[in-house]
Formats: C-alpha cells, sequence, structure tokens
C-alpha cells in the first residue's frame, strides 16, 4: 500500500536564507609621517594588510602618488595656497569620456605643465575631478580625467569652482618606479617606472579565505628630487570590477571592501646629511714612543632626519711639529713628517657602554703635498668602507694611533 504524503507547508513556516557577500577588509600598517631620504630606494610609502573571508582575485586596482608640499618648480610656488579662493577657474568642460577642454585659470595655475595633475572641485555638484594635464597653450588646457573613472553627465566649469594642484610633473622621475610588494615574500607584484598621481595596474593576486596578506606601496626617491617636496601613497581596491570571488565568479560589491581606498601618512624629503664635529675627549697628552692604541682625536658624527648614511671613506691628515705650537696657528701644518712619529692609523667606534668597535685599520700614511707648507701632510685613507650612520644618530669615533719606537726627542702630533 503506498504512503499518502500531504504538502502542508506555507509560506509562513518557511525561513529564507540570504547569502551575504564576502568582506574584504584593509587594515593601514603605517608608517607614520616622517621624512625620506633622496638617493634611496624602496622606500615605504603605505604599508597594509587585506584579509577576505573568500577566496577572492584582486585584478584592476590603482596606486596613488599624491604631492603635498612642492618645490620652487611647481606651478604653485610663491603664489596663494593651492586650493584656496584665490585659485579659480575662469572657464572649462569635462566630457563624459573624461576629456577635459578649454581649462583656463585667472591665477597661478596657468603655469600648469604636461603631466601634471590637478583636483578640480565641481562645487555644484560636490564632486572632484582629478585632471592630468595633457597640453597647454597659452593657458589653456587640454587634460584626462583620472578619477572619478567615470563621468555621468558633461560638467560645464566656472568661476565657482576650485583647483588644488596634487601632482607635479618632475615628480615623474624622481618619485619612480613606484610599486606593489608582498612584504611577506618580498615579491614585487606590479610596478611602473614613471609615476604618475594614479598609477593603473592589472597584475592579478589572489586572497585565500581566512588568511591576512600584507603588502606595502614602494617607491625609489631620486637624487635630484628637492628637498620639502612630500607625498604619500595609497590604494584603491574599492572599483567595481576589481575583487573577483573565486568560487562565484562575480566582483564583489564595493560595499564589502573596508577601507580599500586609503591613503597613508605624508613623507617628506630632505637630502642626507652627516655632520662632524671635534669631541671633547680625548685632551692632549703625553706618551712614550712604541706605544699602540695612543688615542689622537674624537669625532662627534651624527646623521640627519633625512635616513640612514653610507660611509664609504675617511681620510684623516696628520701634522707633525718639534714645537708645541704649530705653524699656522689654530690653522696648524707641520714642520717635520709625521711618518716619523706615527706608524699606522685605526679609526673606532666608542659604544654606549665605554668600549669599543674598530670601523677600519689599521692603515699607513702618504704623503700629500709638501711639508712646511698650508697643504703639506701625511694622509690615513680608510678606503671601501660600508659602514652606516643610523637616521638621527650620533656616534663617537676615536682615531688611534701606533708610535714609532725610534722617535729621539720630544715631538707632536
Amino acid at each position: 500500500f503506498g504512503a499518502q504524503v500531504t504538502n502542508s507547508l506555507t509560506k509562513a513556516l518557511v525561513t529564507d536564507t540570504t547569502f551575504q557577500g564576502g568582506k574584504i577588509t584593509l587594515a593601514d600598517n603605517g608608517p607614520v609621517a616622517t621624512n625620506i631620504s633622496t638617493n634611496t630606494t624602496n622606500v615605504h610609502l603605505f604599508d597594509f594588510s587585506l584579509t577576505s573571508d573568500r577566496n577572492v582575485t584582486v585584478k584592476d586596482y590603482y596606486l596613488w602618488l599624491e604631492q603635498t608640499a612642492f618645490d620652487g618648480t611647481s606651478a604653485v610656488n610663491a603664489h596663494s595656497a593651492a586650493g584656496s579662493s584665490t585659485n579659480y577657474v575662469l572657464s572649462g568642460s569635462i566630457s563624459t569620456a573624461g576629456a577635459v577642454t578649454s581649462l583656463a585659470f585667472d591665477d597661478v595655475y596657468a603655469n600648469l605643465a604636461q603631466y601634471d595633475v590637478i583636483k578640480l572641485t565641481d562645487e555644484s555638484a560636490g564632486i572632484n575631478y582629478y585632471i592630468r594635464v595633457d597640453s597647454i597653450a597659452t593657458g589653456v588646457v587640454t587634460g584626462t580625467v583620472l578619477y572619478p573613472l567615470t563621468v555621468a553627465a558633461v560638467v560645464t566649469l566656472d568661476t565657482a569652482d576650485d583647483v588644488t594642484q596634487v601632482f607635479d610633473a618632475h615628480l615623474r622621475t624622481r618619485v619612480k618606479n613606484v610599486k606593489l610588494v608582498d612584504t611577506d615574500t618580498g615579491g614585487t607584484i606590479a610596478s611602473v617606472t614613471n609615476s604618475s598621481y594614479l598609477n593603473t595596474f592589472s597584475d592579478d593576486f589572489d586572497l585565500v579565505s581566512g588568511k591576512t596578506r600584507n603588502f606595502s606601496v614602494m617607491a625609489d626617491i631620486d637624487t635630484s628630487l628637492a628637498a620639502n617636496n612630500a607625498v604619500k601613497g595609497g590604494v584603491d581596491f574599492s572599483e567595481s570590477s576589481t575583487i573577483k570571488d573565486s568560487d562565484a565568479n562575480e566582483f564583489i560589491s564595493t560595499s564589502d571592501v573596508v577601507g580599500g581606498n586609503t591613503f597613508g601618512k605624508t613623507m617628506t624629503a630632505v637630502a642626507s646629511s652627516l655632520v662632524v664635529t671635534l669631541a671633547s675627549t680625548p685632551v692632549s697628552q703625553t706618551y712614550v714612543k712604541g706605544q699602540d692604541g695612543v688615542n689622537m682625536v674624537g669625532l662627534s658624527v651624527k646623521a640627519g632626519d633625512g635616513g640612514n648614511v653610507k660611509v664609504s671613506k675617511v681620510n684623516l691628515r696628520l701634522v707633525a711639529s718639534t714645537a708645541a705650537t704649530f705653524a699656522g696657528g689654530t690653522a696648524g701644518y707641520g714642520t717635520i713628517a709625521a711618518n716619523t712619529l706615527a706608524d699606522t692609523v685605526s679609526l673606532y667606534k666608542v659604544n654606549s657602554d665605554g668600549t669599543e668597535t674598530k670601523i677600519a685599520g689599521p692603515v699607513g700614511l702618504s704623503l700629500v703635498g709638501a711639508i712646511g707648507t698650508t697643504t703639506g701632510h701625511y694622509k690615513a685613507e680608510f678606503a671601501s668602507l660600508a659602514y652606516t650612520v643610523g637616521k638621527a644618530v650620533t656616534e663617537k669615533w676615536v682615531v688611534k694611533v701606533k708610535l714609532k719606537n725610534t722617535i729621539s726627542s720630544t715631538h707632536y702630533l
């Protein structure tokens, strides 16, 4: 006999199940705002991590490079502050294709150059357009909207609209080799040689559900970048076709990408510097001939705030005299050969606990010029060094000499 089945299910008895899209979270990992040294590579502009609650592929994304302070070569130099009420647009228009035409200004922005980028605020709509200058003739700009990626309707610009420069053309080759680096592995995911305000990449990478990956926006800072230029790096993973669910084969909703469009802190370019001054110790003392490790002079060595300083060579100048008062006064020069008193010279670092660490040496002496003249001396050269003084660190160095045992009377070194 068959069993009869009665369907008594109603809508009220059924629970709807809704599958929520996966969340992608970006966390800012620094660094803090600081000075960065020119002539350095792989400078961290923005460190961050990405975590996903499902397997996804990151596809088309963007790295920002915004300039926040300018040197004397920029269009805004020595004029009213960028973005102030005096920097008005005169006229111009933006097409739905992102083409900017007939853009003119009543202020310093007439001095813009190709590849400069400006932020133009359409006051009536409350929208910021980031525009790259493609060409400029008699102060009139033709350009391209870099961001937003789409322009909904034709925009007519007028004197109610404001403008701010956010990228100077010379940064293209001076803050260069902008790249996205996987800091867990050290591998470069994407890079571009000449930078722009908005750097577009389509080099895919994956995020595995529940696992965090760490990244950094890095760049090389060229030696020709003038001090006091300031930049900040950032990323944009928040566009509609950026992150794709690997299993569902659908793009993640932009609302599910948390913190996906984020800038790091401001980094200010400064030139590397090393200041060397005479230390208070050692003081003048009397030593016997043949003695080794004689402390001749102490040096205070300080690296500037721009970054670590690599010392590749140190030259020391030695002069000697038969009299306690050297010829030439405070600029003193020798009257006898210093190599008749000093055999070898070494250079040491004095540690915080008073111990000493050898930096270089011992080395011999070589004659420079003629003894008895203002330029005559013996040189102790420490070459091919690879010694680094840390950023903003002060060290004490001491020069040590091994005296010859052939000295026959009192002499001064």
